[in-house]
């Protein structure tokens, strides 16, 4: 009795243990058996070799719960990277502030965030403006955004609605239907309607 349980034992030892190369084995032949029977088709691509069109012009977002100072500062700096990166006409940059969930509908760092958000975007944009852009009253290459708390009664506390989903959902609703649910935004109305 005693060895037909060390077997059984010794057989589940081992079929955990050839599992895992056994399935590998199965896998890159199967792969190799259909890069030989299908042939590989090219994927659709834009083609932007003279830059992005207005009509396809897009945002580059960073969307993040802001509590700190120092976090918008060092997002911020990452936006600028991304623009020295992607020198394209039509790419626009935006920092996307979503609140902190807080017991009350104001904490006092949001006041730093807004108002450290708002001077380091208009640093960038004095910084990397160009003439043309000013006189068209084009997007800022730079923005910044920030949400307000409303009450989430399953959590009870304040938040912002449906948070990172919730902020690029009201981005988009922003830039589509030109309604605008943020507490703080650098792009106007009027630019989202000239566009």
């Amino acid at each position: 009795m005693k060895g037909i349980s060390n077997s059984i034992l010794t057989s589940i030892i081992a079929a955990v243990f050839l599992y895992i190369p056994i399935s590998e084995i199965c896998i890159q032949v199967i792969n190799y058996i259909l890069s030989k029977k299908i042939s590989p088709m090219l994927l659709p691509k834009l083609e932007l070799s003279s830059g992005i069109p207005k009509e396809s012009a897009t945002f580059v977002i960073i969307p993040t719960i802001l509590k700190s100072r120092e976090k918008v500062q060092e997002l911020i700096r990452k936006l600028e990277v991304y623009s020295l990166a992607n020198k394209s006409q039509n790419i626009y940059f935006a920092l996307l502030g979503d609140c902190a969930a807080s017991e009350n509908l104001v904490e006092d760092y949001d006041f730093e965030v807004e108002r450290t958000g708002l001077s380091e975007i208009k640093k960038l944009n004095e910084k990397y403006s160009i003439e043309e852009e000013v006189e068209r009253k084009r997007f800022p290459k730079f923005n910044f955004l920030y949400r307000r708390r409303t009450w989430n009664a399953s959590e009870k506390c304040y938040l912002g609605w449906e948070r990172k989903r919730g902020l690029i959902y009201e981005f988009n609703q922003f830039l589509n239907d030109g309604i605008d649910k943020f507490k703080i935004n650098t792009i106007s109305k009027e630019m989202v309607r000239k566009y």
